[in-house]
């Protein structure tokens, strides 16, 4: 069980020549501050060993879930023992303030480059920084990362199921979907359920569709729920009512962005444009690929174009056999353990 955090909440608005603080980090550490830039206040929780050197930046899914998802018992058991986790909630997420702010792509980069700035800034230049990016966050990463010199402010890039182009992902969804659904109607297993959701997936192609898109996401959400081999997590609720109790979480800001966020701002939509992997040669980072067998949400369809894309020489994947979208949640132990012994060797 986590304890409250100890840090006082400082706001910092980060300017490129801004002060050091006179403040000094060490052991473990549970500290919370804001990222303030164009419009939005966003807030960082940085827990974990901070004497490791290396503090890795949870970008997290949704977009518009936030952070703190996960800032579970196992994060904290296993991999911040040996380095330092940065929870930050995105603009327009979580708890971030400031729903009024610019929402474009180009805004979502510059937040995570003055993120890493300011993380250096705070805790030290040596400091080490790697990415770890889930779901929308593993569209933001690789973004992030073909943007001029960005590679060079980070040491290595953790992907965990993430969406890195968007209308190859719509295809692969469906393509799975009808494959397995197909397999599961033949084995006699939630025949009504996937029946449902395999006419849709014939019936309905999502080239140039978002609405179709969007639909074939909720079906991959809900097939998760029929395959029994998924080791199912912890709730969204009962992971609320932690945020609540443990870090007093304004439950009112978090609803309030994710109705921005999914049907006011549709913040999604515009990643459609985006030629996502155009330039993934020129990412030469050490990687790890993460991916859960039955995830339907970003098929694992997407870790072998990564693989086949990107240009590092380090590059390491793992498929969990019993996870859907969210390893994480899902095999918890096996997750973290995975990701501490990479980032022990990077």
């Amino acid at each position: 069980m986590k304890f409250k955090i100890l840090a006082t909440t400082v706001t910092l608005v980060l300017l490129i020549g801004c002060r050091k603080e006179k403040v000094q980090y060490s052991g473990n550490i549970k500290d919370h501050f804001f990222l303030e830039n164009n419009g939005a206040t966003m807030p960082v929780y940085v827990e974990g060993n901070i004497n490791s050197n290396k503090i890795l930046i949870m970008v997290h899914g949704g977009p518009g879930d936030g952070a703190l998802y996960y800032n579970t018992e196992e994060a904290t058991n296993i991999a911040e023992k040996d380095f330092a986790m940065a929870y930050w909630d995105q603009r327009l997420a979580g708890i971030t303030q400031g729903n009024k702010a610019d929402v474009s792509l180009k805004a979502y980069t510059e937040d995570l480059g003055k993120l890493i700035v300011l993380l250096r800034s705070r805790y030290g230049q040596s400091k080490k920084i790697y990415l770890i990016g889930h779901s929308w966050g593993g569209f933001l990463v690789p973004l992030f990362l073909k943007e001029g010199n960005n590679q060079s402010l980070v040491n290595g890039w953790i992907q965990v199921d993430g969406i890195h182009n968007y209308a190859l992902n719509d295809e692969l969804t469906r393509s799975s979907l009808i494959e397995f659904g197909n397999k599961e109607i033949t084995a006699n297993r939630h025949v009504e359920e996937w029946q449902k959701i395999v006419d849709y997936c014939v019936g309905n192609d999502p080239t140039g569709n978002y609405k179709v898109g969007r639909k074939l996401n909720d079906y991959a959400h809900e097939a998760e729920d029929l395959i029994d081999d998924i080791h199912k997590g912890k709730s969204t609720f009962k992971s609320i009512k932690y945020f609540v109790r443990e870090y007093r979480f304004p439950i009112t800001s978090f609803l309030s962005n994710g109705v921005y966020n999914h049907f006011i701002k549709k913040i999604d939509e515009q990643a459609y444009a985006e030629t996502a992997s155009s330039k993934l040669g020129t990412i030469t980072l050490p990687t790890l690929l993460l991916w859960g067998k039955y995830d339907f949400i970003c098929p694992s369809s997407l870790k072998d174009d990564l693989q086949n894309n990107i240009s590092s020489t380090d590059l390491t994947s793992k498929i969990f056999d019993n996870s859907g979208h969210n390893a994480m949640t899902n095999e918890p132990v096996a997750f973290w353990t995975t990701v501490r012994d990479w980032m022990q060797t990077h």
